[in-house]
């Protein structure tokens, strides 16, 4: 039988319940609140640390090794001794780690990409006229400039993932430090925002001059007799360019361009190829060696523009054979639209741009053999 006493409350008082609470002790029992494990990707063997002793001193030093239980290793720079300690003792030390990242990209094959083309960004037609006069790096001296916030923007967030997977807040690093690794970012980017816009640039309306048909007794279309002349002044600057004009459809078109064209021929006209095409086939600038080279284009069944730039009279055929004419720094081939030039054919006529693609071939010329040659 026990003899453990319930208080009861007395009788009569209003006072719910039956039982009368009782005083009693606390257990003699706890429960430790658990330390936080540590971070596997920040307590590693490499890392550059600051350890604090029992005194509160501070200590640089390197993690050398880490124990299934947390246990560190470390190695302390000044002593050149190696401790245990508990990794609640240690932080990272943010300027050496940086330090440490800023060598491993330098050091490492990993690139980065810092500048993202849209699909509809293009070079204006400014650029198109650089580009094509093989003026590449004034166009990529453009390009940079327009996305260099954005380069340098990007740059710096690869630098803050970096050092955030080092366990160290950019915000402790040492503003030199953290430029500096901002830069050893830079110099690893492997984007071409240049290429990509020359790869979203769409085909254009250009011309190719071959030659300048002004001459003696050949000005004024009205005097007579000068309609052979003319056509025969055509078909010898053709002939010149490898077209075969033997045939009849050629001379009808060549009678049909003078006939058509531009009645005065001064200095402003000139005889071109016009033809819609990708900019890269017409560029004088050699990607492989980096340098600007004539190159020779090839047109089959080529459309040929008779064009007074002055005022913008001109008609144009389409000759069957094949024609070729050579692209240089002296004669680029340049966008019809190009104010800079006079006239363009299409200002002038309205014309559909791919009613002029062209079947076009193009080589590289020997830049030494043309020097020997002149």
């Amino acid at each position: 039988m026990s003899n453990f006493q319930m208080n009861r409350q007395p009788e009569g008082i209003p006072t719910g319940g039956q039982f009368a609470a009782t005083a009693h002790s606390e257990p003699d029992v706890s429960i430790a609140t658990p330390l936080p494990q540590p971070d596997e990707r920040i307590y590693q063997a490499g890392r550059h640390i600051l350890w604090e002793n029992e005194n509160g001193e501070e200590y640089a030093g390197v993690i050398s090794g880490v124990d299934e239980a947390g246990g560190l290793t470390l190695t302390l720079q000044d002593q050149g001794t190696e401790i245990t300690a508990g990794w609640d003792t240690v932080r990272v030390d943010p300027d050496r780690e940086a330090e440490a990242v800023i060598k491993r990209v330098e050091d490492g094959a990993r690139t980065f990409t810092l500048t993202h083309v849209a699909y509809d960004d293009r070079l204006m037609d400014d650029q198109v006229k650089k580009y094509l006069n093989g003026q590449h790096d004034d166009v990529v001296d453009e390009i940079s400039e327009t996305f260099g916030e954005y380069n340098f923007e990007t740059a710096s967030e690869e630098a803050r993932d970096l050092l955030k997977e080092a366990g160290v807040d950019f915000d402790d690093v040492d503003t030199d430090k953290f430029d500096e690794l901002v830069q050893a970012i830079r110099e690893k980017d492997d984007s071409s925002p240049m290429d990509a816009l020359v790869r979203n640039t769409p085909e254009k309306l250009m011309r190719l001059t071959l030659d300048k048909p002004a001459g003696d007794g050949l000005y004024d279309g009205n005097v007579d007799g000068v309609q052979e002349a003319r056509e025969a002044k055509i078909a010898e600057m053709l002939t010149a360019k490898g077209l075969d004009v033997s045939s009849p459809e050629a001379k009808e078109a060549i009678g049909e361009l003078v006939a058509n064209g531009p009645q005065y021929w001064h200095e402003s006209v000139d005889l071109d190829v016009i033809y819609f095409d990708d900019i890269r086939d017409s560029t004088i600038y050699n990607e492989e060696t980096g340098a600007v080279a004539s190159r020779e284009i090839q047109f089959k069944d080529p459309n040929i523009l008779l064009l007074d730039r002055a005022n913008g009279s001109g008609h144009d055929v389409k000759i069957p054979g094949m024609i070729k004419a050579t692209a240089s720094e002296q004669s680029p081939v340049k966008l019809d639209a190009d104010p800079d030039y006079g006239y363009g054919w299409d200002e002038t006529a309205g014309v559909v741009h791919s009613a002029y693609r062209t079947d076009t071939a193009n080589t590289w010329l020997d830049v030494e053999a043309n020097e020997a040659a002149a």
